[in-house]
């Protein structure tokens, strides 16, 4: 359901977009009537591979008009695409509207919201609203697991504490897009295997588990190796990169980059 709400959003976004280009295209054309420009409608029709076109009138017989008249022709064209897409773009902004109206209406996680809290207790809810979701993905993953011992100088403004200045970046930039995300949880993966990936987040809108490793090391050889083999365990375990597995990487002359963490956030996360 997010997921559609999300889609109509930026249809909307689309829409509203091209509203503003056609208004800027019909006001240069009426700063541009040709001189000779003629009163009826324009027909087109091909003939022998070249377009030809035609003045029509009512209980006349058709113009045809020649090249001279093309600026014209042109001009009329135009006018008329510009103003049957004024139309159109409007009619699909209105039904837009009205489908995301009827989207929020029907809501069938806002049935067990409106509850009382005694009838809530009887009742175990078919649909959970997006908090209690959060919750229970929350509690189902765990954070702070890694029995690594390693020294945690660095709090998170969700008041956590992490080991290294990049982790609390990356930490810090979920908190602001407000992404659920667990710090270092326990992940067994299918083989038997466990692993403590940096954190495992989840997108609000696909209800979808993602991790996220990040390499603070990469110009160090055996470090570079060791997290090599960590990504392919990954994936051999179906946990693909640029899928469902994200990673950000610096080295000592190559810092973190933000503008590309926020890139990745908005791609995977949002």
């Amino acid at each position: 359901m997010k997921e559609l709400e999300k889609q109509i959003k930026k249809e909307l976004s689309f829409v509203k977009e091209c509203e503003q280009k056609n208004i800027k295209q019909l006001k240069e054309l009426k700063h541009k009537v040709p001189a000779n420009l003629p009163s009826g409608k324009i027909r087109g029709s091909i003939c022998h591979g070249s377009p030809q076109f035609y003045l029509t009138r009512s209980g006349e017989k058709d113009q045809y008009l020649n090249k001279n008249y093309l600026p014209s022709i042109q001009y009329v064209v135009k006018q008329e695409y510009h103003e049957k897409m004024a139309t159109v773009l409007i009619r699909r902004e209105k039904a837009l509207l009205r489908l995301s109206k009827t989207l929020e209406e029907t809501e069938p996680a806002s049935v067990y919201e409106k509850m009382s809290v005694a009838k809530k207790s009887l009742v175990t809810p078919i649909v959970s609203s997006e908090e209690d979701f959060i919750q229970k993905w929350l509690e189902e993953h765990p954070g702070n697991q890694n029995p690594y011992p390693e020294d945690c100088n660095y709090t998170t403004n969700r008041g956590e504490k992490v080991r290294s200045k990049s982790e609390k970046i990356l930490a810090d930039l979920f908190y602001s897009y407000q992404i659920p995300y667990q710090y270092e949880p326990m992940l067994t993966l299918p083989s038997g295997k466990t692993l403590y990936p940096d954190f495992a987040l989840l997108n609000k809108t696909t209800k979808k588990t993602l991790y996220w490793e990040h390499l603070g090391l990469v110009d160090q050889d055996t470090y570079l190796q060791k997290n090599i083999q960590k990504i392919q365990l990954y994936e051999v375990n179906g946990i693909l990169l640029g899928e469902t597995l994200i990673t950000s990487f610096e080295s000592t002359s190559i810092p973190l980059n933000t503008k590309i963490l926020d890139q990745k956030i908005r791609t995977f996360l949002l």
